[in-house]
């Protein structure tokens, strides 16, 4: 029997008909690899040898489906590993490979209901101006007209106080009759008379503590509430008085000072990512795919291949020829293009769940561990001195 050298009938760039989809079609590398893979199908099923009923447009086919098939894992992939970071975002910001690398911008958002500390946002201060006699202040309308917030936005406030607690050297005593006088008087940095003392540092911190404990309790005169923006003060000031508070504001309308924050777009799903389907997961440049990618495409290219080469053969089950029937392969060819295809899925599917950032921190944590485990070995160094 004579073999002879193989080459594809009909050349990818200059093919009227390429692929069913041609999204890859203007591709350089889809179109070189294309060629090679026309070749490397036949010469996998013996067309030197044997006639191999399968035409050129349907190995492109099965090559751009299989093409497909992998991005579709690693859509899948970057769904389940940055679908958290991406909810928010435009829809359409994400192209290609630009991928949103991990942040906590959604979990700070979910978090700051709950937290209300100031930690998620900016944290500022300002002060207002208790006139004699009233008791109530819109301090969000004095901000809104301050231009520090829009109207729409959320406003926290976190500490009101009307004096600064100034920590002076004082009596290291919080219940001196010194102290007393201080508070009565408002003598709040009136230092008493010059000591000395030898005290640890940690000793320092707790009686600091304890000053600041019983300026607030015993220093307070009034009590306050603060109702969608308006502060209320009991009972009401006899003279006029400054004060002062600290606030963050979570903003929700586009118009805001703070619209260029990620979070405006949570509030606004119109154009922006809330599900996994209008995540901006496209088709990537299959020029852009590494060597290992494509090694995967071309054993599924060679699966489906043999499945579609299958399905063909299998229509008719024997083929009549001088001197006797030959008996087709198609449901062989079938049977072992679907456990081929199952264990490249299979492996793909684990390799691509073992590089989830949770997977690889646990990697981490382990190395990290091991380590720790063999610095344990080493002996410790005694010294002298």
């Amino acid at each position: 029997m004579t073999t002879v050298p193989l080459q594809p009938s009909t050349l990818f760039a200059s093919a009227s008909y390429k692929t069913p989809f041609g999204y890859f079609d203007a591709d350089p590398a889809f179109q070189n690899d294309a060629d090679s893979m026309t070749e490397y199908v036949r010469r996998r099923f013996g067309g030197a040898t044997v006639t191999t009923e399968l035409t050129d447009h349907d190995i492109f086919a099965c090559f751009e489906d299989a093409t497909f098939e992998f991005q579709a894992y690693i859509n899948i992939y970057q769904a389940k590993d940055l679908l958290m970071d991406m909810i928010g975002a435009p829809s359409a910001s994400v192209a290609h490979m630009n991928l949103p690398h991990h942040s906590t911008r959604l979990l700070q958002h979910y978090a700051s209901p709950y937290a209300r500390l100031g930690g998620t946002y900016a944290l500022h201060s300002a002060s207002t101006t208790l006139a004699a006699s009233q008791q109530h202040q819109d301090i969000r309308g004095e901000l809104v007209a301050a231009g520090k917030m829009n109207n729409d936005d959320i406003l926290y406030i976190k500490d009101v106080f009307y004096a600064a607690n100034v920590q002076v050297y004082r009596l290291f005593n919080t219940t001196s009759a010194l102290n007393y006088l201080n508070r009565e008087f408002s003598f709040t940095s009136y230092i008493p008379e010059v000591m000395f003392y030898l005290l640890p540092v940690w000793e320092d911190v707790l009686r600091t503590q304890e000053f600041k404990t019983s300026d607030k309790v015993r220093r307070s005169n009034y009590a306050y509430k603060i109702n969608n923006g308006i502060l209320s003060v009991y009972p009401a000031p006899t003279t006029s008085k400054i004060v002062w508070y600290t606030y963050y504001v979570e903003p929700i309308s586009s118009g805001s000072l703070y619209s260029s924050d990620h979070y405006t777009s949570y509030l606004s799903p119109s154009g922006s990512v809330s599900a996994v389907s209008n995540a901006p997961l496209n088709i990537l440049p299959y020029g852009s795919l590494n060597y290992m990618s494509k090694q995967f495409i071309k054993r599924i290219t060679i699966a489906l291949c043999k499945e579609l080469l299958g399905r063909v053969r299998g229509k008719f089950t024997t083929l009549p020829i001088p001197g006797g029937d030959v008996t087709m392969d198609g449901d062989s060819l079938k049977s072992e293009a679907q456990s081929e295809l199952d264990n490249i899925r299979n492996e793909l599917k684990e390799w691509l769940e073992s590089l989830t950032h949770s997977q690889m921190l646990e990697q981490e944590r382990a190395k990290m561990e091991a380590v720790v485990s063999t610095y344990a070995f080493e002996p410790m160094l005694i010294t002298k001195g």
